[in-house]
């Protein structure tokens, strides 16, 4: 009789491990756990510490203006953000003198080149300093330097101290290119994306 017992629960057992190796239990980590590998903390050069994210796992990030994004040409931008306050020709340093065509909107710049073909101008360059303008992500001038982290992800250089109480993150845009955000009293107060002319 006993051993009709110790076969029956070793049949049992035998079972159950079956069955979790058919079906194994995968560990969920807890909402601490998952808010602190989402929200770490940095401390920038000032020696103030901010709640950081990880990187984004592409590393790129999309910034753009009412889906305006770099290389948009002149007649797509004005489609989609209407007739520029001032449009003139400027000259700036770009690894070298160039002139260049400038749209300027209430807190908003777009600079443009010459496409490669010649035919139409690009846009190589936005600097936003409004809170008007979008720049990705619900990402906007007067944003908390933590929700702008947490909304885009970890800038790739850290906190870069740019003098004057400015702190700099520095970012891949989608497609290669750069974006600077200017951090000032915990907030941003300056987004610039770019091609690299360098």
């Amino acid at each position: 009789m006993r051993s009709l017992w110790f076969y029956g629960l070793l049949l049992f057992l035998m079972a159950s491990c079956s069955r979790e190796e058919a079906n194994p239990v995968i560990a969920q980590p807890s909402p601490t756990e998952v808010a602190t590998e989402v929200l770490n903390t940095s401390t920038n050069t000032n020696g103030i510490t901010f709640p950081t994210a990880r990187p984004l796992a592409s590393q790129e990030v999309d910034f753009n203006v009412e889906d305006v994004r770099i290389l948009a040409t002149e007649i797509e931008v004005h489609a989609k953000l209407g007739k520029p306050i001032k449009r003139g020709k400027v000259k700036v340093d770009n690894c070298g003198e160039e002139v260049v065509l400038r749209f300027n909107y209430p807190g908003l710049e777009i600079d443009f080149s010459r496409s490669e073909s010649g035919k139409e101008y690009v846009a190589l360059s936005f600097l936003v300093t409004s809170s008007k303008w979008d720049i990705g992500n619900g990402v906007r001038i007067g944003t908390r330097v933590e929700d702008v982290i947490v909304s885009i992800g970890e800038p790739w250089g850290g906190f870069e101290n740019r003098g004057r109480g400015v702190d700099q993150l520095s970012y891949t845009v989608k497609g290669n290119d750069r974006a600077e955000l200017d951090i000032r009293n915990g907030k941003l107060v300056k987004a610039k994306w770019y091609v690299d002319p360098c």
